[in-house]
């Protein structure tokens, strides 16, 4: 059977949360996040779509893996002052300071499951450069067309 609606990703997003050890706030509560991710989506910023990106990210244990020697150049989480309402009209303001590219919007949710931005998730750009030329060694002999139909090669 094929996924096509949010609350079907949402399912996805559950069980792969649970199968991996992590917790999860129900698929109520993630069709919720994803919603309000869309909707947001469909805004525009001065004539320009809104992207973002966000990462579920416990604050209380925000990097359960660091290494004893961390890279100077790993991510990093920069904590809000206080945490942001996870609604259509905060990520809207967000989305432009958060470029999807070089940043992610640290959320996680409370006891009554609703999500809250509480940090940004800085030097993605390494993964997103790391992301875009693997693709690229997987897919080289094939031709990219970029959204004003010339061929990228």
């Amino acid at each position: 059977m094929r996924r096509q609606s949010i609350p079907d990703l949402a399912e996805v997003v559950d069980a792969h949360l649970k199968k991996v050890g992590t917790s999860s706030p129900g698929v109520r509560a993630l069709t919720e996040l994803l919603e309000v991710v869309h909707f947001t989506s469909l805004k525009n910023e001065e004539a320009r779509p809104l992207q973002l990106r966000v990462a579920l990210v416990n604050p209380d244990d925000p990097d359960p893996e660091r290494p004893p020697a961390p890279r100077p150049y790993r991510w990093e989480i920069i904590r809000l002052k206080r945490p942001v309402p996870f609604d259509v009209a905060s990520l809207a303001k967000l989305a432009k300071a958060a470029d999807p590219w070089s940043s992610s919007l640290a959320v996680y949710y409370n006891q009554s499951g609703q999500f809250f931005v509480w940090g940004l998730v800085d030097q993605t750009v390494h993964f997103n450069t790391r992301l875009v030329r693997g693709v690229r060694k997987r897919l080289s002999a094939a031709r990219f067309v970029s959204g004003s139909g010339e061929r990228d090669r």
